[in-house]
């Protein structure tokens, strides 16, 4: 049996919860034959490679989505390029800022999800639901953890697909940003699971 690795995010930012990690805790444990694993990864600059490496070494996925809170967008965003680089002045769930630093040091510039990304906008878009293409994983740790995983999928995990969808708030998370509905959100990234298992074969 195939295996996709769903990500989530702990809190961040003095909130209390993350859609990112309430939407991958509610997928399926399977799904059309693919085994669906899902794990919580950290807020920590120091902790974010190794704890995905962490992961990619345990279960061997054949595919890897990892899922992130944007705050302010108003679609769920499928993500289609993460950037070496570590640059924000927000800081972790440590107290820790980095800046000017690259995930890996000597890894490429760039490098591009090798999710079914149009496959998976166009049954967000049938499914009646706010959905786009974002060309910049952002800053934070979103970014960080879809290029760790790429960088695993590009050395030596060959066969194995990686991405990454962004979240809005959920309702109740903020009064002046867009929000989305809880079930929606998870509508959404079911929609994405089932996309990527499509693409897997079972």
């Amino acid at each position: 049996m195939k295996t996709l690795l769903i990500t989530g995010f702990e809190p961040f930012g003095g909130q209390d919860v993350n859609p990112s990690w309430e939407c991958a805790k509610a997928m399926p444990d399977q799904m059309a034959g693919v085994c669906i694993v899902k794990a919580q990864l950290p807020v920590v600059w120091a902790r974010m490679n190794g704890a995905m490496n962490a992961l990619i070494d345990e279960y061997r996925p054949d595919a890897v989505l990892s899922l992130g809170q944007a705050g302010g967008y108003s679609a769920l965003c499928v993500e289609r390029v993460a950037v070496n680089l570590r640059e924000c002045n927000r800081p972790d769930n440590a107290g820790a800022i980095v800046w000017n630093k690259p995930i890996v040091p000597g890894g490429p510039d760039g490098l591009f999800s090798t999710l079914p990304c149009h496959a998976m906008l166009d049954a967000l878009t049938r499914a009646d639901l706010p959905a786009a293409f974002s060309y910049s994983a952002g800053q934070y740790l979103c970014n960080n953890a879809l290029y760790a995983a790429l960088y695993r999928a590009k050395t030596d995990m060959p066969g194995m697909l990686a991405g990454f969808v962004h979240v809005p708030y959920m309702a109740g998370q903020s009064d002046a940003a867009f929000t989305m509905a809880f079930d929606d959100m998870v509508r959404g990234v079911l929609t994405c699971c089932e996309a990527i298992c499509a693409t897997l074969g079972g």
